[in-house]
């Protein structure tokens, strides 16, 4: 008789769940249920996002979309026609832009109209690189945060 050789146990890498939920869905069969993915896939892609607010800069003022108290916000989106706060880009939009201005310049600077109107017919399109920054206001997930968090 011969010796029989000891069974050995198999050692597989366990695979990784992705990469068998990118495989099911590049083969088809997750597309009865693509739309729940796309939705879990985009609400984990906001989760985990950098999250960014403008900041109004001109001259001694300086006043970020976090800092604005009830009124100036109020004042804003009705400046704007109702826009709210979260869904303005006042870089590429110069009405947002010019009404965060007019707003912040009367309320935090008690400028008159006509001042205002003088100020800004001061600067060009060269300044508004200038006038409106982000700030990073939370970091993604897992990550350190802005500094001094």
């Amino acid at each position: 008789m011969t010796p029989r050789a000891t069974p050995t146990k198999r050692t597989t890498a366990k695979k990784d769940p992705v990469d068998r939920m990118v495989q099911e869905i590049a083969a088809g069969r997750a597309d009865a249920r693509l739309a729940d993915v796309a939705a879990a896939i985009g609400a984990r892609l906001v989760e985990t996002a950098d999250k960014f607010a403008w900041r109004f800069t001109l001259d001694d003022l300086s006043v970020g979309e976090l800092e604005l108290n009830l009124v100036e916000w109020e004042l804003i989106e009705t400046a704007t026609g109702g826009i709210p706060i979260a869904a303005m880009s006042p870089e590429g939009n110069i009405h947002h832009l010019l009404s965060i201005a007019r707003v912040l310049l009367a309320e935090r600077c008690a400028m008159t109209p006509d001042e205002i109107r003088a100020r800004l017919a001061d600067l060009s399109a060269e300044d508004v690189p200038k006038l409106i920054t982000r700030d990073q206001v939370a970091a993604p997930l897992g990550t350190p945060g802005p500094p001094g968090t």
